[in-house]
């Protein structure tokens, strides 16, 4: 073997500045290498040593260089969380780690980091950041955090660890959502803080509801702040319990979001022969001009029995939704009148094909 070949054997062991990495550079590469505006701003590298590509800032085994191809973080030793350097484990991106509000990685609504092939987005509904320590908070009924997926690259249930704070009343509904915006299962029984030092964990069911594509964690209660989330592949051996889910039935019945301490389910405002106040919503409410009537709850899409779709959409705002709230809004030609909005400012409206009001 020549002095050539001798240099190049160790280089592919090695690699640059003599640093094991899982992909070998030449030794030319690893003097003209450079990292891209794109890496480097996503990271936040500039002025640190993670803007050498044969540097190891992080010291995980793995050059800047390296990271950039693989797009993990040279200033984290594990990207993924699961307590193995980069620089050692075979899928260095293996599950998406979700510190929410960390100031370096959010913009706007949305966080952004490392993450696997699957992830689509995680961002907030309601609520606020916190900068230090890094959290979203609330104390409004409703607010949400959702984790958009891409089906393509999604094969396995999902384990997801909350870490999460808030006093005595907080509590999560959980749901996965299709693209449509409609729930198609929802978690049995609401996360509650049990013990406020431990985190919560439950296992999702992405294959068997094949619709999914979103991961919806809706917040009940008084100072609810979540600081992190890790969504993970569950390994084989493990199987998603199908009694811990309610999946929405085949004939379109809505998945109910009902708060655990308020036996006024139906949101009419009793509870037994007492009255009340209308409590906090969190529910789907559907409109269809075609098949709708004012004597339905609007809780069913389609008819069934004597429930089913309201058929105006100004009377479902004002009488039948109230704050967090989704109004699903059939295809069709609404005769509405002016103002026909009013009082939607914390409801969310999702039209369905082409809706036309007048």
């Amino acid at each position: 073997m020549g002095a050539g070949s001798a240099t190049k054997s160790i280089l592919l062991v090695i690699g640059c500045a003599g640093i094991a990495t899982a992909t070998a550079l030449s030794a030319g590469e690893c003097e003209s290498h450079t990292l891209t505006p794109e890496f480097i701003s996503f990271f936040h590298l500039q002025g640190s040593e993670a803007e050498d590509p044969a540097g190891d800032a992080d010291h995980d085994l793995l050059t800047s260089g390296t990271e950039e191809r693989l797009w993990t973080d040279p200033l984290n030793p594990d990207t993924d969380g699961d307590e193995l350097l980069d620089g050692s484990d075979p899928m260095p991106v293996s599950q998406a780690v979700i510190d929410w509000g960390d100031p370096l990685f959010t913009s706007g609504d949305f966080y952004e980091y490392a993450a696997p092939p699957w992830w689509g987005a995680a961002f907030k509904r309601g609520g606020a950041w916190r900068e230090e320590p890094a959290a979203w908070c609330t104390s409004t009924n409703g607010a949400s955090l959702v984790v958009d997926f891409d089906r393509e690259h999604l094969d396995a249930d999902m384990l997801v660890t909350l870490r999460w704070s808030g006093d005595a009343t907080a509590y999560c509904e959980v749901f996965l959502v299709d693209s449509n915006g409609i729930p198609c299962a929802k978690l049995a029984k609401p996360l509650t803080l049990l013990h406020a030092v431990e985190p919560s964990e439950f296992a999702v069911p992405i294959l068997t509801t094949t619709a999914a594509t979103t991961l919806e964690m809706r917040f009940f209660g008084h100072d609810v702040c979540v600081e992190g989330t890790v969504i993970a592949p569950l390994p084989d051996i493990y199987t998603v319990d199908p009694s811990f889910w309610d999946m929405a039935p085949e004939d379109g019945e809505v998945l109910p979001v009902a708060d655990p301490r308020d036996t006024d389910t139906e949101g009419t405002g009793t509870e037994g022969s007492s009255t009340g106040s209308r409590p906090t919503g969190g529910r789907v409410i559907y409109v269809d001009k075609a098949y709708g009537s004012a004597s339905y709850s609007g809780l069913r899409r389609t008819p069934k029995g004597n429930d089913g779709p309201r058929a105006s959409i100004r009377d479902a705002i004002k009488n039948i939704a109230r704050a967090g709230d989704t109004v699903v809004i059939a295809a069709g030609i609404y005769k509405e009148g002016e103002n026909v909005f009013l009082g939607a400012n914390d409801i969310r409206l999702i039209p369905q094909g082409h809706v036309l009001i007048r």
